[in-house]
Formats: C-alpha cells, sequence, structure tokens
C-alpha cells in the first residue's frame, strides 16, 4: 500500500469514527429536547465566547513567542500570532487537531532557520497546555463527588496528573541522556533552553491555566444560556477530558469524539445527553469561528509556497 493510499484510508477510518458516534449518540437522544436546547441558543452569548476565544488564542500565540525567545527566536509577537491563527485555520481542514503544527514549525524555520528549535517550540506550546489541561481536570475530578461513582476515573487523572509534575520539574535531566543520541540531540538542547531560566517555564505554564481556564469559562457561559446551573468543578472536568480526547488521532478533527466525552463528563452530574450534546457543539463551533479567521493570515503568506525570509512581509 502506497503511503497516499495509507493516508486515503486513515482519513476514511477517521470519518467513519466521528460519522458512527454521532450516529449512536443521536440515536440515544430524544431528538425533541434536541431541538427546544437550540431552542435556546442567543447570539449574545455565542458571540461572548467567540471573543474569550480569540482572547484566548491571542494568549496562546504569546505563550509561544515566551517559548520562541527562550530557544533565541528573533521574530515579533505580530508574526507569531499571525502563524498561530494560521495554524489553527489548517487545523480545520486536517484530520487531528495538531495538524497546524506542522505549519507553526515549517513557517518558523522557515523565518528563523532554526531546525530543531522551531520543532522544540511547537512540541513545548503543545505539551503546556496539555499539561494545564491534565492539572485542571485531575484537580476537578476531586471536587465532583459524583466522578467516585466511575471506576478508575480518579486514579486515571491522578497518575496522568504525577506524570505531568514529573515530565515538568525534570525535563532537564531527562534531556541530558538525549544528548547523546544524534538524531534528535537537537530536542534535548532545546529542552534545556526552555529551562535555562527558570522564570520561563513557570510564565508558560501560568499562561496555559489561563488559557484552559478561559475554555471551562465558554463551558459555564453555554451551560448558562442552556438554563444549567454547571458547577465549576463539572464544567472543567468536561472541558478537560472533552479536549484531551480530541487530540487522540482516532477521529476527523474531533468530531464525535468531544460529543461523546461532553456527554459522558457532563453526565455524572446529571445534564441530560440533548444538552451535553448542544454545549459541546456550540464549544465547536467557537472553536471554527475563531480558526477561519486565520485564513486571513494564512492567505497573506502565500500558504506553504514563501521562501526563506518572506515571513517578514507579514510584520513589516
Amino acid at each position: 500500500m502506497t503511503r497516499e493510499m495509507r493516508r486515503i484510508v486513515s482519513a476514511a477510518a477517521r470519518l467513519l469514527i466521528s460519522a458512527g458516534v454521532m450516529a449512536v449518540l443521536l440515536t440515544r437522544m430524544d431528538l425533541s429536547a434536541l431541538r427546544a436546547a437550540f431552542a435556546q441558543v442567543r447570539p449574545a452569548h455565542v458571540l461572548a465566547a467567540v471573543a474569550v476565544y480569540t482572547a484566548a488564542q491571542l494568549v496562546s500565540s504569546f505563550r509561544w513567542y515566551v517559548l520562541g525567545r527562550s530557544l533565541g527566536f528573533r521574530a515579533p509577537w505580530r508574526f507569531l500570532a499571525a502563524t498561530y491563527f494560521a495554524g489553527m485555520f489548517c487545523n480545520l481542514f486536517l484530520p487531528t487537531s495538531m495538524g497546524g503544527d506542522v505549519l507553526k514549525a515549517w513557517r518558523v524555520w522557515r523565518s528563523e532557520q532554526k531546525g530543531w528549535m522551531s520543532l522544540v517550540s511547537v512540541l513545548a506550546d503543545r505539551g503546556f497546555g496539555l499539561l494545564a489541561l491534565i492539572w485542571i481536570g485531575g484537580t476537578a475530578v476531586w471536587r465532583v463527588p459524583a466522578a467516585a461513582t466511575v471506576p478508575g476515573l480518579r486514579s486515571l487523572f491522578a497518575a496522568l496528573g504525577a506524570g505531568a509534575l514529573c515530565a515538568v520539574m525534570l525535563a532537564p535531566k531527562l534531556a541530558v541522556p538525549l544528548e547523546r543520541v544524534r538524531h534528535i540531540r537537537g530536542l534535548a538542547e532545546g529542552t534545556r533552553m526552555i529551562y535555562r531560566r527558570p522564570l520561563t517555564p513557570l510564565i508558560v505554564a501560568a499562561l496555559s491555566l489561563l488559557i484552559q481556564g478561559a475554555g471551562v469559562a465558554i463551558v459555564i457561559l453555554y451551560a448558562r444560556m442552556l438554563g444549567m446551573e454547571l458547577p465549576l468543578p463539572l464544567a472543567a472536568l468536561a472541558f478537560s477530558a472533552a479536549t484531551v480526547l480530541t487530540l487522540l488521532p482516532v477521529s476527523l478533527n474531533g468530531i464525535g469524539v468531544r460529543e461523546a466525552g461532553y456527554a459522558a463528563m457532563l453526565g455524572i452530574g446529571g445534564v441530560a445527553p440533548e444538552q451535553a450534546f448542544t454545549l459541546s457543539l456550540l464549544v465547536f463551533f467557537t472553536q471554527s469561528a475563531v480558526s477561519l479567521a486565520g485564513a486571513v493570515p494564512f492567505v497573506l503568506a502565500g500558504g506553504m509556497k514563501r521562501e526563506p525570509g518572506s515571513e517578514s512581509e507579514l510584520v513589516s
């Protein structure tokens, strides 16, 4: 099987999984209750959620800028912000929510001529975001009494949280053995550079918690619009679990698994599946609407066809 054929088969499999999960979820819902939930959608709440998510992504691009500075990048924040949103735009049309990371690393490499450091910046940006999600979910799961009824849920988050904490604290030491491996020596060097100034990982971690906290705020905003008094810990648990699920390369842009995650986690707190499903789609719509704005920097930069150094046109 050729590489192109494998890609087609993989994309088709993810599409089938997304469609299958969505179909299963819909067959278990009361369609009249689902229509009633959608009837409660108010444009003002949606616009507010879009504004919050846009602000969170601007903070995300600044987090990437902080990481880039620690790695020796000279590009201004406005260039990295434009590149960040262009990557978000690509995520809408690539199989997983990490597809745009390839574009981001490529653009920075073309601008900075720092191959390994470009990759390290993207991996660290994604990694700190994932760690913040795990910490938020790991804290929330102990504040949701009903979570104790789900076998292994608290143990899973406890293990993930402990692993995340160890990864952050021991990253420089764990990178030392990698320096002996020629092909990934740059990865170890980049890791040590980020931790060269102790304040850098602390700032990045704090920004990551702020960014993921904005996602929880959007969940609460939509929940209140739909007439739900959703406790903060339950909203945080649902957002964390559902977002982590979208990172798994098993669906098309997280469609289906996101909805299943929200339905399962919010169901712990007694939320009706119709309301959880509606809330999940609203979160996805908000993310997609903001990501579409990334079409502007993507087109201005000529997609993937720029020559080295031409990215400076975006920031001149």
